[in-house]
């Protein structure tokens, strides 16, 4: 029987694979460490890098620059193979939707030069004519479009089948590691009970049920700082443990490696920016900034900062605006910023009054749901996602909101739009 293995350490980081083929008696090892891949005989093979690699080949090494479409896939892989400043085409592939490959060419067919890291960018599991492509969760088969095990984080999407691709729907969604899809409700419900920190440095405390690690004991209930749980579980067992495998244990949020815990933007920033599909550029920290990059982004047409809740979408963001302590008038000012999941309730006349949202409330508090009703005091952050915004926007104003889609088809082409979903 022929089989592959894999070897990871206690957080999940491969190490090692071994395709081992019995019938003709021979193992083939690839080792892993970091950004350094390594062959057989643990000899470097490459150097992966955000735009390519590095090859290591006969004593020198080579750059190789991979060209990728908007979902990280890789589509073209070419290097100066001669040294004569003009780049050669080493691979180019093509893909399906859902990631099977075709009418791929190795314009230099030569062992080591080819890529396995394909689809989303991921690498490719070609023993044994497996074809999986490994995601760091689990294992996904392209000729199948589904993944070969169950979510690790299904409970957060009960509606869909835990073995779905991004919700059936690649070009809109990239499912980055083997977990939840990447967008913005999904990153947000990814960190659903994660305890809150003010201001992402000093945090005010982690409460809940503490576990050891090491025994899976439960330490205590009371209110640790990161310093005190990090000793109280030490003193009491006598082990030591790092505070990183606490926080993994315990599902806490270690921005930085040093504080612990999430605060509303922190929140906002790590859900918005994991949406693929946005036109705006990443948010930064802190409510009012991100509420100030929303105006902006109105300016430059790629999102729009408004208080129409008739029009609040899933994955806009709610900013709760400051009050001023002397005249108790509304300022300009965001102090709160929330995530809109989508649920609303509306009156008899059609218009919503109460909606949903996820966000981290406030000292002691994990991230949670909450529901708001409709007031002056918010105001609602929504960034254009090819095509979507555009489409509804002429739902409503060129059509009276029955336009269909071969109806949207035609109107965009007859009017010549299609540049704006580039």
């Amino acid at each position: 029987m022929n089989y592959i293995k894999y070897t990871y350490t206690a957080s999940g980081t491969k190490l090692k694979k071994s395709a081992e083929n019995n019938l003709m008696g021979t193992t083939d090892n690839t080792y892993y460490f970091s950004n350094f891949e390594y062959g057989n005989d643990k000899t470097l093979m490459y150097i992966h890098t955000g735009e390519g690699r590095i090859r290591y080949t006969a004593g020198t090494y080579v750059y190789d620059y991979y060209l990728k479409d908007h979902l990280g896939n890789t589509r073209v892989v070419f290097t100066d193979e001669d040294g004569n400043s003009t780049p050669d085409v080493v691979q180019a592939d093509n893909y399906y939707p859902f990631g099977m490959r075709f009418g791929q060419s190795n314009t230099i067919s030569v062992d080591g030069k080819t890529t396995q890291y394909l689809y989303n960018g991921k690498e490719l599991q070609e023993d044994f004519n497996l074809d999986w492509y490994f995601y760091g969760a689990r294992f996904y088969d392209a000729a199948r479009c589904q993944w070969t095990t169950i979510d690790p984080l299904a409970e957060y999407n009960i509606s869909k089948t835990p073995y779905n691709y991004s919700f059936n729907n690649p070009i809109r969604f990239v499912d980055t590691d083997g977990n939840l899809p990447e967008d913005v409700t999904n990153k947000a419900k990814s960190l659903l009970g994660t305890w809150y920190e003010w201001g992402g440095k000093n945090p005010y405390y982690i409460g809940g049920r503490m576990v050891s690690p090491m025994t899976g004991y439960l330490v205590g209930q009371m209110a640790y700082s990161s310093y005190q749980l990090e000793r109280s579980i030490n003193n009491k067992y006598g082990y030591f443990i790092s505070k990183t495998d606490i926080y993994s244990m315990n599902n806490l949020y270690v921005p930085d490696g040093k504080s612990v815990g999430i605060d509303c933007s922190g929140l906002s920033r790590l859900a918005f920016n994991a949406d693929p599909d946005k036109e705006m550029a990443d948010l930064p920290d802190g409510a009012d900034n991100q509420m100030k990059r929303f105006e902006a982004a109105e300016a430059e047409g790629t999102g729009l900062l408004h208080s129409d809740f008739n029009q609040l979408r899933e994955g806009d963001l709610v900013f709760t605006l400051e009050t001023d302590k002397k005249t108790g008038k509304l300022t300009n000012i965001a102090e709160h910023v929330m995530i809109a999941t989508g649920r609303i309730d509306k009156d008899k006349d059609g218009n919503i009054t109460a909606y949903e949202v996820i966000h981290s409330p406030g000292k002691g508090k994990p991230v949670q749901y909450s529901w708001k009703k409709v007031d002056d005091k918010y105001r609602i952050g929504h960034t254009n996602r090819h095509g979507d915004l555009i489409r509804d926007s002429y739902e409503t104003k060129e059509n009276g909101g029955g336009m269909s889609w071969s109806q949207f088809y035609n109107w965009v082409s007859s009017n010549n739009l299609w540049d704006k979903f580039k």
